[in-house]
């Protein structure tokens, strides 16, 4: 993913809004070497004025996990979708034991797929975009190669109290709804925002989706 001689990348932003496309701060994307760095700030400045205090991070650790994902469901052929509809509607009917329960598991499974199975939520590199709001987009570099998704920054590491994508650990918390929100960046309503970069060279101009 990296453009040859770089082992170091940056993101950057300015905590107001309007500074970037639909309203979001702006975003830069700086990619470098290690070997040429100097001095590591071990407490690195922070901006003197604010816009808003969802864009300005609090300091934690990372603690990268590697998963699989699926494409976002939209972007799956007609026959493909149709599968795995019919799919969690046989597991709604096998599950339902009468028309209240039924409806109120039919939403669980329907979603399936979508929530349990697919794009994963909070933070992460590469992987797949979700497209609740909006619904899906292609994005394209000003050189003609397609884009892809190089960052997601995340309000919430995972949905509801407990998900599929919440970690195992996570899980044995007193309040897990307490703890998936370790950044306490908000990115426009609790949604996420998407940074892609160009396939053919990520040093060209980067494009941002806020969901």
């Amino acid at each position: 993913m990296a453009p040859e001689g770089a082992d170091l990348v940056q993101v950057l932003w300015c905590p107001f809004d309007g500074h970037g496309p639909q309203g979001a701060p702006g975003v830069h994307v700086r990619w470098r070497s290690s070997s040429e760095c100097q001095e590591i700030l071990t407490a690195p400045p922070l901006p003197e004025v604010v816009g808003f205090g969802g864009y300005l991070p609090e300091p934690c650790v990372i603690d990268p996990e590697q998963v699989v994902e699926h494409e976002y469901v939209e972007h799956l052929d007609s026959d493909l979708q149709e599968r795995i509809e019919a799919g969690e509607t046989q597991l709604e009917e096998e599950t339902g034991d009468d028309e209240e329960e039924a409806e109120e598991e039919a939403e669980g499974a329907i979603l399936t797929y979508h929530h349990d199975l697919s794009v994963a939520a909070g933070w992460k590199v590469g992987g797949y975009a979700k497209w609740n709001v909006t619904g899906p987009a292609c994005a394209t570099c000003s050189c003609g190669s397609s884009m892809r998704l190089f960052l997601t920054v995340a309000t919430y590491e995972w949905d509801g109290i407990i998900s599929s994508w919440t970690p195992l650990e996570d899980r044995q918390a007193p309040s897990p709804q307490d703890i998936k929100h370790p950044t306490e960046v908000v990115v426009g309503r609790g949604g996420s925002l998407n940074i892609f970069t160009c396939a053919a060279d990520p040093r060209h101009e980067h494009s941002v989706f806020l969901r």
